[in-house]
Protein backbone atom coordinates (compact mmCIF):
# COMPACT_ATOMS: atom_id res chain seq x y z
CA UNK A 1 0.00 0.00 0.00
CA UNK A 2 1.01 3.34 -0.49
CA UNK A 3 2.31 5.36 2.21
CA UNK A 4 0.79 8.95 0.98
CA UNK A 5 -1.27 11.70 1.99
CA UNK A 6 -4.50 11.71 0.22
CA UNK A 7 -3.54 14.97 -1.45
CA UNK A 8 -0.34 13.43 -2.80
CA UNK A 9 -1.89 10.42 -4.24
CA UNK A 10 -4.93 12.36 -6.12
CA UNK A 11 -2.41 14.29 -7.34
CA UNK A 12 -0.08 11.65 -8.51
CA UNK A 13 -2.85 10.40 -10.64
CA UNK A 14 -4.02 13.49 -11.38
CA UNK A 15 -0.49 13.86 -13.05
CA UNK A 16 -1.44 11.03 -15.08
CA UNK A 17 -4.83 12.00 -16.28
CA UNK A 18 -5.64 13.40 -20.11
CA UNK A 19 -7.04 16.70 -20.75
CA UNK A 20 -10.50 15.75 -20.98
CA UNK A 21 -10.47 13.37 -18.08
CA UNK A 22 -9.73 16.46 -15.80
CA UNK A 23 -12.94 18.07 -17.66
CA UNK A 24 -15.07 15.33 -16.64
CA UNK A 25 -13.61 15.29 -13.14
CA UNK A 26 -14.37 18.80 -12.72
CA UNK A 27 -18.32 18.60 -13.72
CA UNK A 28 -18.73 15.84 -11.68
CA UNK A 29 -17.09 17.51 -8.59
CA UNK A 30 -19.82 20.45 -8.62
CA UNK A 31 -22.76 17.46 -9.16
CA UNK A 32 -24.53 15.49 -6.44
CA UNK A 33 -25.38 13.09 -8.88
CA UNK A 34 -23.74 12.08 -12.47
CA UNK A 35 -24.19 10.28 -15.71
CA UNK A 36 -21.26 9.62 -17.23
CA UNK A 37 -22.19 8.26 -20.80
CA UNK A 38 -18.60 8.49 -22.42
CA UNK A 39 -18.00 6.70 -25.16
CA UNK A 40 -16.58 2.97 -24.48
CA UNK A 41 -12.82 2.72 -23.82
CA UNK A 42 -12.18 6.75 -22.92
CA UNK A 43 -11.35 6.12 -19.20
CA UNK A 44 -14.39 6.55 -17.32
CA UNK A 45 -13.43 4.14 -14.10
CA UNK A 46 -10.25 6.26 -13.42
CA UNK A 47 -11.68 9.36 -13.92
CA UNK A 48 -15.01 8.11 -11.45
CA UNK A 49 -12.21 6.71 -8.38
CA UNK A 50 -10.29 10.42 -8.35
CA UNK A 51 -13.98 12.18 -8.57
CA UNK A 52 -14.97 9.53 -5.33
CA UNK A 53 -11.91 9.81 -3.66
CA UNK A 54 -11.99 13.60 -3.96
CA UNK A 55 -15.29 13.86 -2.64
CA UNK A 56 -14.69 11.95 0.36
CA UNK A 57 -11.60 12.86 1.42
CA UNK A 58 -13.09 13.86 4.91
CA UNK A 59 -13.48 10.07 5.70
CA UNK A 60 -9.67 10.11 4.80
CA UNK A 61 -7.23 11.14 7.69
CA UNK A 62 -4.65 13.57 5.93
CA UNK A 63 -1.96 12.78 8.07
CA UNK A 64 -1.85 9.29 7.67
CA UNK A 65 -3.79 6.82 5.08
CA UNK A 66 -2.86 3.24 7.27
CA UNK A 67 -5.38 5.39 10.50
CA UNK A 68 -8.01 6.56 8.26
CA UNK A 69 -11.82 6.42 9.80
CA UNK A 70 -14.06 4.61 7.50
CA UNK A 71 -17.21 5.15 9.46
CA UNK A 72 -18.65 5.46 5.84
CA UNK A 73 -17.53 3.44 2.57
CA UNK A 74 -17.75 3.87 -1.18
CA UNK A 75 -20.01 1.27 -2.84
CA UNK A 76 -19.55 0.08 -5.94
CA UNK A 77 -21.89 -1.87 -8.30
CA UNK A 78 -21.68 -3.70 -11.40
CA UNK A 79 -22.00 -6.70 -13.09
CA UNK A 80 -19.81 -9.98 -12.50
CA UNK A 81 -17.79 -9.84 -14.79
CA UNK A 82 -16.09 -6.59 -14.15
CA UNK A 83 -16.01 -6.89 -10.27
CA UNK A 84 -11.82 -8.05 -10.29
CA UNK A 85 -11.63 -4.58 -13.21
CA UNK A 86 -12.81 -2.10 -10.50
CA UNK A 87 -10.86 -4.34 -7.61
CA UNK A 88 -7.31 -3.95 -10.27
CA UNK A 89 -7.81 -0.48 -11.18
CA UNK A 90 -8.03 0.83 -7.16
CA UNK A 91 -5.02 -1.21 -6.88
CA UNK A 92 -3.14 0.09 -9.85
CA UNK A 93 -3.57 3.81 -9.50
CA UNK A 94 -3.92 4.03 -5.14
CA UNK A 95 -2.67 1.10 -3.94
CA UNK A 96 -5.85 0.18 -1.66
CA UNK A 97 -7.37 -2.70 -1.17
CA UNK A 98 -10.99 -3.14 -1.10
CA UNK A 99 -13.26 -6.03 -0.50
CA UNK A 100 -15.42 -7.82 -3.17
CA UNK A 101 -18.48 -8.79 -1.68
CA UNK A 102 -19.27 -11.92 -3.94
CA UNK A 103 -19.60 -15.53 -4.31
CA UNK A 104 -21.31 -18.60 -2.53
CA UNK A 105 -23.98 -17.72 0.18
CA UNK A 106 -22.24 -19.55 2.72
CA UNK A 107 -18.75 -17.19 1.71
CA UNK A 108 -21.42 -14.08 1.54
CA UNK A 109 -22.86 -15.05 5.03
CA UNK A 110 -19.08 -15.17 6.51
CA UNK A 111 -18.15 -12.31 4.86
CA UNK A 112 -21.28 -10.06 6.13
CA UNK A 113 -19.87 -10.97 9.99
CA UNK A 114 -16.55 -10.35 9.09
CA UNK A 115 -16.64 -6.82 6.70
CA UNK A 116 -17.27 -4.76 9.77
CA UNK A 117 -14.41 -5.74 11.82
CA UNK A 118 -12.37 -5.62 8.54
CA UNK A 119 -13.01 -2.59 7.47
CA UNK A 120 -12.66 -0.51 11.44
CA UNK A 121 -8.82 -2.75 11.11
CA UNK A 122 -7.62 -2.70 7.40
CA UNK A 123 -7.91 -0.05 5.05
CA UNK A 124 -10.61 -0.95 3.03
CA UNK A 125 -12.60 1.99 2.00
CA UNK A 126 -14.13 0.54 -1.44
CA UNK A 127 -16.41 -2.18 -0.96
CA UNK A 128 -17.52 -3.84 -4.33
CA UNK A 129 -20.65 -6.29 -5.19
CA UNK A 130 -23.11 -6.78 -7.79
CA UNK A 131 -26.31 -5.53 -8.67
CA UNK A 132 -27.98 -9.01 -7.40
CA UNK A 133 -25.84 -8.02 -3.84
CA UNK A 134 -27.38 -4.99 -2.93
CA UNK A 135 -30.58 -6.14 -1.17
CA UNK A 136 -28.11 -8.32 1.30
CA UNK A 137 -25.53 -5.36 2.27
CA UNK A 138 -28.16 -2.71 2.75
CA UNK A 139 -27.99 -1.85 6.71
CA UNK A 140 -24.59 -3.76 6.72
CA UNK A 141 -22.40 -0.23 6.27
CA UNK A 142 -22.52 3.43 5.59
CA UNK A 143 -22.46 4.66 2.50
CA UNK A 144 -20.78 7.81 1.46
CA UNK A 145 -21.51 7.57 -2.62
CA UNK A 146 -22.65 4.89 -4.77
CA UNK A 147 -20.72 4.18 -8.43
CA UNK A 148 -23.01 1.84 -10.52
CA UNK A 149 -21.48 0.59 -13.55
CA UNK A 150 -22.73 -0.54 -17.21
CA UNK A 151 -26.01 0.29 -15.98
CA UNK A 152 -27.41 -0.91 -19.40
CA UNK A 153 -26.53 -4.51 -18.14
CA UNK A 154 -28.24 -4.28 -15.15
CA UNK A 155 -31.27 -2.46 -15.64
CA UNK A 156 -31.29 0.73 -14.79
CA UNK A 157 -32.87 1.60 -17.90
CA UNK A 158 -35.79 0.34 -17.32
CA UNK A 159 -37.77 1.71 -13.91
CA UNK A 160 -39.87 -1.48 -13.59
CA UNK A 161 -36.89 -4.20 -12.65
CA UNK A 162 -36.47 -5.15 -9.24
CA UNK A 163 -32.94 -3.96 -9.41
CA UNK A 164 -33.76 -0.87 -10.33
CA UNK A 165 -36.08 -1.62 -7.07
CA UNK A 166 -33.28 -2.57 -4.95
CA UNK A 167 -30.66 0.47 -6.49
CA UNK A 168 -33.25 3.33 -5.72
CA UNK A 169 -33.55 2.27 -1.94
CA UNK A 170 -29.52 3.53 -1.65
CA UNK A 171 -29.71 6.16 -3.88
CA UNK A 172 -31.17 8.60 -1.34
CA UNK A 173 -29.26 8.07 1.17
CA UNK A 174 -25.66 8.85 -0.30
CA UNK A 175 -24.01 12.10 -0.54
CA UNK A 176 -23.33 11.30 -4.39
CA UNK A 177 -23.90 9.00 -6.78
CA UNK A 178 -22.16 8.26 -10.28
CA UNK A 179 -24.11 6.20 -13.05
CA UNK A 180 -21.89 4.66 -15.84
CA UNK A 181 -22.53 3.40 -19.14
CA UNK A 182 -20.98 3.45 -22.70
CA UNK A 183 -24.17 2.70 -24.30
CA UNK A 184 -27.50 4.86 -23.00
CA UNK A 185 -29.59 4.14 -25.64
CA UNK A 186 -31.04 0.97 -26.29
CA UNK A 187 -34.80 1.58 -27.83
CA UNK A 188 -34.93 5.21 -27.76
CA UNK A 189 -35.80 8.49 -25.26
CA UNK A 190 -37.43 6.36 -23.02
CA UNK A 191 -34.54 4.64 -22.01
CA UNK A 192 -33.60 8.17 -20.30
CA UNK A 193 -36.30 8.45 -17.79
CA UNK A 194 -35.20 5.96 -15.19
CA UNK A 195 -31.76 7.02 -15.03
CA UNK A 196 -33.01 10.76 -14.45
CA UNK A 197 -35.55 9.69 -11.93
CA UNK A 198 -32.48 8.34 -10.33
CA UNK A 199 -30.43 11.18 -10.03
CA UNK A 200 -32.88 13.86 -9.60
CA UNK A 201 -36.79 12.81 -8.43
CA UNK A 202 -37.68 16.46 -7.86
CA UNK A 203 -37.89 17.14 -11.30
CA UNK A 204 -38.54 13.55 -13.04
CA UNK A 205 -41.53 12.73 -10.73
CA UNK A 206 -42.75 10.01 -12.70
CA UNK A 207 -42.73 7.56 -15.94
CA UNK A 208 -46.21 9.17 -17.75
CA UNK A 209 -45.26 12.60 -16.55
CA UNK A 210 -42.00 12.16 -18.63
CA UNK A 211 -43.63 10.28 -21.70
CA UNK A 212 -46.26 13.07 -21.69
CA UNK A 213 -43.48 16.01 -21.51
CA UNK A 214 -41.05 14.59 -23.90
CA UNK A 215 -42.02 12.01 -25.96
CA UNK A 216 -43.98 11.46 -29.13
CA UNK A 217 -46.92 8.65 -28.55
CA UNK A 218 -48.61 7.19 -31.54
CA UNK A 219 -51.89 5.33 -31.15
CA UNK A 220 -51.77 1.70 -33.05
CA UNK A 221 -53.29 -1.28 -33.49
CA UNK A 222 -51.55 -2.34 -30.62
CA UNK A 223 -52.21 0.10 -28.37
CA UNK A 224 -49.82 3.43 -27.79
CA UNK A 225 -46.35 3.32 -29.23
CA UNK A 226 -43.54 6.15 -28.14
CA UNK A 227 -41.25 6.97 -30.80
CA UNK A 228 -37.44 6.91 -30.88
CA UNK A 229 -36.63 10.40 -30.89
CA UNK A 230 -37.73 13.16 -28.18
CA UNK A 231 -40.42 15.50 -29.39
CA UNK A 232 -38.05 18.18 -29.02
CA UNK A 233 -34.42 17.33 -29.86
CA UNK A 234 -32.83 20.31 -29.33
CA UNK A 235 -34.11 21.40 -26.28
CA UNK A 236 -34.13 17.56 -24.67
CA UNK A 237 -30.38 17.53 -25.15
CA UNK A 238 -30.17 20.69 -23.33
CA UNK A 239 -31.99 18.82 -20.41
CA UNK A 240 -29.52 16.02 -20.38
CA UNK A 241 -26.55 17.84 -20.81
CA UNK A 242 -27.45 19.53 -16.75
CA UNK A 243 -26.73 15.86 -15.74
CA UNK A 244 -25.06 13.98 -18.39
CA UNK A 245 -21.15 14.17 -19.61
CA UNK A 246 -21.22 12.43 -23.47
CA UNK A 247 -17.86 13.00 -25.09
CA UNK A 248 -16.72 10.18 -28.57
CA UNK A 249 -12.92 8.68 -28.46
CA UNK A 250 -12.88 10.52 -32.30
CA UNK A 251 -13.53 13.67 -30.54
CA UNK A 252 -11.36 13.99 -27.39
CA UNK A 253 -8.43 11.08 -28.19
CA UNK A 254 -6.69 12.64 -31.47
CA UNK A 255 -3.41 10.16 -31.30
CA UNK A 256 -5.56 7.12 -30.47
CA UNK A 257 -4.94 4.96 -34.06
CA UNK A 258 -8.66 4.55 -34.62
CA UNK A 259 -10.68 1.22 -36.01
CA UNK A 260 -12.10 0.36 -39.29
CA UNK A 261 -14.68 -2.43 -40.23
CA UNK A 262 -14.20 -4.23 -42.93
CA UNK A 263 -16.92 -6.53 -44.68
CA UNK A 264 -15.17 -9.48 -45.62
CA UNK A 265 -17.13 -10.86 -48.31
CA UNK A 266 -17.55 -14.46 -48.36
CA UNK A 267 -18.99 -17.15 -50.69
CA UNK A 268 -20.59 -20.08 -49.07
CA UNK A 269 -19.09 -23.29 -49.68
CA UNK A 270 -21.66 -25.88 -51.99
CA UNK A 271 -23.17 -27.92 -48.95
CA UNK A 272 -23.10 -25.02 -46.81
CA UNK A 273 -25.19 -23.08 -49.56
CA UNK A 274 -27.61 -25.98 -49.92
CA UNK A 275 -28.40 -26.09 -46.05
CA UNK A 276 -28.30 -22.03 -46.00
CA UNK A 277 -31.62 -22.47 -48.63
CA UNK A 278 -33.21 -25.89 -46.90
CA UNK A 279 -32.98 -24.93 -43.44
CA UNK A 280 -34.82 -21.44 -45.09
CA UNK A 281 -37.48 -22.61 -47.45
CA UNK A 282 -38.34 -25.70 -46.05
CA UNK A 283 -37.42 -25.08 -42.55
CA UNK A 284 -34.83 -28.49 -42.91
CA UNK A 285 -32.19 -29.88 -44.36
CA UNK A 286 -31.34 -34.08 -44.58
CA UNK A 287 -28.09 -35.18 -45.87
CA UNK A 288 -26.78 -38.73 -45.62
CA UNK A 289 -25.20 -37.85 -41.79
CA UNK A 290 -27.20 -35.17 -40.44
CA UNK A 291 -30.99 -33.96 -40.03
CA UNK A 292 -31.67 -30.40 -39.00
CA UNK A 293 -34.78 -29.38 -38.67
CA UNK A 294 -36.61 -25.93 -37.17
CA UNK A 295 -40.05 -25.61 -35.82
CA UNK A 296 -40.65 -22.01 -37.08
CA UNK A 297 -39.21 -19.28 -39.09
CA UNK A 298 -37.70 -17.56 -36.21
CA UNK A 299 -35.80 -21.01 -35.31
CA UNK A 300 -34.92 -21.29 -39.27
CA UNK A 301 -33.22 -18.03 -39.28
CA UNK A 302 -31.09 -18.96 -35.93
CA UNK A 303 -29.90 -22.30 -37.53
CA UNK A 304 -29.01 -19.96 -40.76
CA UNK A 305 -27.09 -17.59 -38.80
CA UNK A 306 -25.34 -20.94 -36.98
CA UNK A 307 -24.87 -22.09 -40.02
CA UNK A 308 -22.89 -19.22 -41.74
CA UNK A 309 -20.22 -18.95 -39.03
CA UNK A 310 -19.73 -22.91 -39.03
CA UNK A 311 -22.19 -25.65 -40.08
CA UNK A 312 -19.94 -27.94 -37.68
CA UNK A 313 -22.21 -25.82 -34.93
CA UNK A 314 -25.80 -28.01 -36.57
CA UNK A 315 -23.18 -31.05 -37.24
CA UNK A 316 -22.68 -30.97 -40.53
CA UNK A 317 -19.23 -31.81 -41.55
CA UNK A 318 -17.94 -29.16 -43.10
CA UNK A 319 -16.36 -25.77 -42.06
CA UNK A 320 -17.86 -23.31 -43.91
CA UNK A 321 -16.24 -20.48 -45.33
CA UNK A 322 -15.47 -18.33 -42.22
CA UNK A 323 -14.07 -21.46 -40.60
CA UNK A 324 -11.71 -21.35 -43.98
CA UNK A 325 -10.62 -17.52 -43.94
CA UNK A 326 -10.12 -18.01 -40.58
CA UNK A 327 -7.66 -20.58 -41.45
CA UNK A 328 -5.50 -18.55 -43.79
CA UNK A 329 -6.01 -15.43 -42.19
CA UNK A 330 -5.38 -16.15 -38.72
CA UNK A 331 -1.78 -18.48 -39.91
CA UNK A 332 -0.40 -14.89 -41.55
CA UNK A 333 -1.24 -13.35 -38.41
CA UNK A 334 0.32 -15.67 -35.76
CA UNK A 335 3.37 -16.23 -38.22
CA UNK A 336 3.68 -12.55 -37.86
CA UNK A 337 3.90 -12.74 -34.31
CA UNK A 338 0.31 -10.25 -33.80
CA UNK A 339 -2.31 -11.42 -31.28
CA UNK A 340 -5.96 -11.51 -32.84
CA UNK A 341 -9.45 -11.84 -30.76
CA UNK A 342 -12.25 -13.73 -32.15
CA UNK A 343 -15.53 -12.84 -31.32
CA UNK A 344 -19.02 -15.31 -31.93
CA UNK A 345 -22.62 -14.70 -30.86
CA UNK A 346 -22.97 -18.53 -30.02
CA UNK A 347 -20.96 -19.84 -27.09
CA UNK A 348 -21.20 -23.28 -28.72
CA UNK A 349 -18.50 -22.15 -31.39
CA UNK A 350 -15.63 -21.77 -28.72
CA UNK A 351 -14.52 -24.70 -28.85
CA UNK A 352 -14.69 -25.08 -32.57
CA UNK A 353 -12.87 -21.76 -32.90
CA UNK A 354 -10.40 -23.28 -30.84
CA UNK A 355 -9.69 -26.19 -32.81
CA UNK A 356 -9.37 -24.14 -35.98
CA UNK A 357 -6.64 -22.27 -34.06
CA UNK A 358 -4.64 -25.08 -32.71
CA UNK A 359 -5.10 -26.56 -36.52
CA UNK A 360 -2.85 -23.27 -37.77
CA UNK A 361 -0.65 -22.58 -34.74
CA UNK A 362 0.69 -25.47 -32.66
CA UNK A 363 1.06 -24.36 -29.29
CA UNK A 364 -0.80 -20.96 -29.74
CA UNK A 365 -2.03 -20.44 -26.24
CA UNK A 366 -6.18 -19.78 -26.00
CA UNK A 367 -8.07 -17.43 -23.90
CA UNK A 368 -11.17 -17.37 -23.65
CA UNK A 369 -14.27 -15.42 -22.29
CA UNK A 370 -17.65 -16.46 -22.44
CA UNK A 371 -21.00 -15.79 -20.27
CA UNK A 372 -20.81 -18.86 -17.95
CA UNK A 373 -17.27 -17.51 -16.59
CA UNK A 374 -16.74 -16.95 -12.31
CA UNK A 375 -15.35 -13.04 -11.82
CA UNK A 376 -11.90 -14.75 -11.27
CA UNK A 377 -12.07 -16.99 -14.21
CA UNK A 378 -13.11 -13.79 -16.34
CA UNK A 379 -9.87 -11.88 -14.91
CA UNK A 380 -7.97 -14.64 -15.59
CA UNK A 381 -8.80 -15.08 -19.03
CA UNK A 382 -8.21 -11.35 -20.49
CA UNK A 383 -5.77 -10.42 -18.29
CA UNK A 384 -3.52 -13.56 -19.24
CA UNK A 385 -3.83 -12.41 -22.67
CA UNK A 386 -3.07 -8.80 -21.85
CA UNK A 387 -0.04 -10.48 -19.99
CA UNK A 388 1.19 -12.86 -21.97
CA UNK A 389 4.90 -11.88 -22.97
CA UNK A 390 4.22 -14.62 -25.98
CA UNK A 391 2.55 -13.30 -29.47
CA UNK A 392 1.33 -16.43 -29.59
CA UNK A 393 -1.95 -16.38 -28.28
CA UNK A 394 -5.47 -15.69 -29.49
CA UNK A 395 -8.11 -14.57 -27.32
CA UNK A 396 -11.83 -16.00 -27.91
CA UNK A 397 -14.95 -14.04 -26.85
CA UNK A 398 -18.94 -14.19 -26.74
CA UNK A 399 -19.68 -11.19 -28.14
CA UNK A 400 -22.40 -10.50 -25.49
CA UNK A 401 -19.23 -10.82 -22.63
CA UNK A 402 -17.61 -8.46 -24.92
CA UNK A 403 -17.05 -5.72 -21.98
CA UNK A 404 -15.59 -4.94 -18.83
CA UNK A 405 -11.96 -5.60 -20.35
CA UNK A 406 -8.98 -4.73 -22.05
CA UNK A 407 -7.44 -6.66 -25.37
CA UNK A 408 -4.93 -4.03 -26.30
CA UNK A 409 -2.55 -6.11 -26.87
CA UNK A 410 -4.03 -7.12 -30.70
CA UNK A 411 -4.84 -5.03 -33.41
CA UNK A 412 -7.01 -7.12 -35.13
CA UNK A 413 -10.22 -9.11 -34.70
CA UNK A 414 -12.84 -11.25 -36.50
CA UNK A 415 -16.24 -11.44 -36.08
CA UNK A 416 -17.61 -14.95 -37.17
CA UNK A 417 -21.53 -13.81 -37.18
CA UNK A 418 -22.92 -10.83 -35.26
CA UNK A 419 -25.00 -9.71 -32.87
CA UNK A 420 -28.19 -7.82 -34.54
CA UNK A 421 -27.84 -5.21 -31.50
CA UNK A 422 -25.47 -2.64 -32.94
CA UNK A 423 -24.34 -1.95 -29.48
CA UNK A 424 -23.25 -5.08 -28.57
CA UNK A 425 -20.53 -5.37 -31.57
CA UNK A 426 -19.49 -1.63 -31.15
CA UNK A 427 -18.79 -2.65 -27.68
CA UNK A 428 -16.86 -5.74 -28.40
CA UNK A 429 -14.94 -3.61 -30.61
CA UNK A 430 -13.88 -1.78 -28.20
CA UNK A 431 -12.30 -3.81 -26.17
CA UNK A 432 -9.65 -3.15 -28.66
CA UNK A 433 -9.98 0.12 -29.97
CA UNK A 434 -9.38 2.09 -26.63
CA UNK A 435 -6.43 4.15 -24.09
CA UNK A 436 -3.25 2.18 -24.51
CA UNK A 437 -3.59 0.78 -27.88
CA UNK A 438 -1.02 1.85 -29.99
CA UNK A 439 -2.00 0.28 -33.39
CA UNK A 440 -4.92 0.86 -35.69
CA UNK A 441 -7.69 -1.69 -35.27
CA UNK A 442 -9.14 -3.52 -38.10
CA UNK A 443 -12.01 -5.05 -37.48
CA UNK A 444 -13.34 -7.84 -40.11
CA UNK A 445 -16.75 -8.75 -40.30
CA UNK A 446 -17.04 -12.31 -42.30
CA UNK A 447 -20.13 -11.92 -44.36
CA UNK A 448 -21.63 -14.16 -46.87
CA UNK A 449 -23.02 -13.00 -50.18
CA UNK A 450 -27.07 -14.78 -50.98
CA UNK A 451 -27.85 -13.86 -46.97
CA UNK A 452 -28.91 -12.06 -44.30
CA UNK A 453 -25.35 -10.71 -44.23
CA UNK A 454 -25.55 -8.74 -47.56
CA UNK A 455 -27.21 -5.40 -45.64
CA UNK A 456 -25.30 -6.18 -42.38
CA UNK A 457 -22.49 -3.37 -43.56
CA UNK A 458 -25.44 -0.52 -43.17
CA UNK A 459 -26.56 -1.89 -40.12
CA UNK A 460 -23.07 -1.68 -38.50
CA UNK A 461 -21.96 2.09 -40.19
CA UNK A 462 -25.43 3.38 -39.76
CA UNK A 463 -24.75 6.51 -38.52
CA UNK A 464 -28.32 8.24 -38.48
CA UNK A 465 -29.91 6.31 -35.58
CA UNK A 466 -31.67 7.81 -32.68
CA UNK A 467 -29.21 7.29 -29.85
CA UNK A 468 -26.57 9.75 -31.90
CA UNK A 469 -29.90 12.13 -31.55
CA UNK A 470 -30.08 12.03 -28.20
CA UNK A 471 -27.18 11.33 -26.50
CA UNK A 472 -24.34 12.23 -29.38
CA UNK A 473 -22.21 15.39 -28.53
CA UNK A 474 -23.09 18.75 -30.33
CA UNK A 475 -19.89 17.82 -32.87
CA UNK A 476 -22.21 14.85 -33.74
CA UNK A 477 -25.05 16.31 -33.93
CA UNK A 478 -24.17 18.90 -35.77
CA UNK A 479 -22.84 16.77 -38.26
CA UNK A 480 -26.47 14.76 -38.56
CA UNK A 481 -28.49 17.89 -38.51
CA UNK A 482 -26.38 19.12 -41.69
CA UNK A 483 -26.68 15.62 -43.20
CA UNK A 484 -30.60 15.99 -43.29
CA UNK A 485 -30.84 19.59 -44.19
CA UNK A 486 -28.94 18.45 -47.08
CA UNK A 487 -31.31 15.71 -47.81
CA UNK A 488 -34.06 17.77 -47.23
CA UNK A 489 -32.87 20.51 -49.79
CA UNK A 490 -32.17 17.86 -52.33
Amino acid sequence: MKKMKVDDLIQSTWDQLRSYQKEGIETMLHRTHNLNYDDMGLGKTISTLVTAIIKSKDIFEDKNLEKADYSEHILIVCPKKALYVWQDEIQKWFGFDSIIYAGTKRQREKMTALTNDMCKLDFFPFIITTYGMLDELRGVLSWRGIIADEIHEAGLLNHKTKTYANFSKYIGKVKWSFLLTGTPIRQGVIDCYAPLHLVDPSVFKNYWQFVNSYCIVTDTAFGKQIERNPRDIKGFRKILDKYMIRRLKSEVLKDLPGKQRQPISLEMTKKQAKAHQDILKEFIYNDEDTLVVSQNAMSAMLRARQLLVTPRLLGIDEDGAAFDYLKEEGKYLLENNKPFVVFTPFRQAIPLIADVIHSIGMGTKIYTITGGLKPSEFANQWQGFMQDPSTNKVLLCVIKSGASFHATVASDCFFLGYEWDFNLNSQAEDRLCRLGQTNFVNCRYLLHKGTVDENVKERLNDKNNASNWIVGTEQQYQMMLKAVRAKVLK
